[in-house]
């Protein structure tokens, strides 16, 4: 099995469906940890810097910087699986786009 990384980009979740959308999220993670699929993951928070150079940094603005809202690092024996896995995820009901890639293993 190799692994990959989820990255949750964009997404438009109305105050209305907040609720449905948090169960649809609990939902498929807790699946994913049944069959032995999901390592990690998390929202990210609002809150973080953002380095261009050793010297110059500024906090981050979710509007200016980026649009990723969370990542899942997943087990899935090759691309493909791991693009079949991120077809069932709830983002794409609210707009959201996911963007799959794979992780080198480098021996740590």
């Amino acid at each position: 099995m190799a692994k990959f990384m989820l990255l949750f980009i964009g997404g438009e979740v109305s105050d209305k469906d907040r609720q449905k959308n948090m169960k649809e999220w609990t939902d498929w993670t807790t699946g994913l940890v049944t069959s032995v699929k999901l390592i990690d993951g998390s929202p990210f928070g609002e809150d973080g810097k953002v380095l261009t150079s050793k010297d110059k940094m500024h906090n981050y603005d979710w509007h200016k910087d980026s649009n990723v809202g969370g990542y899942a690092i997943i087990l899935a024996q090759d691309l493909d699986e791991a693009t079949d896995i991120a077809k069932t995820c709830p983002h794409f009901d609210y707009k959201g786009i996911v963007e799959v890639r794979s992780l080198k293993n480098i021996g740590i």
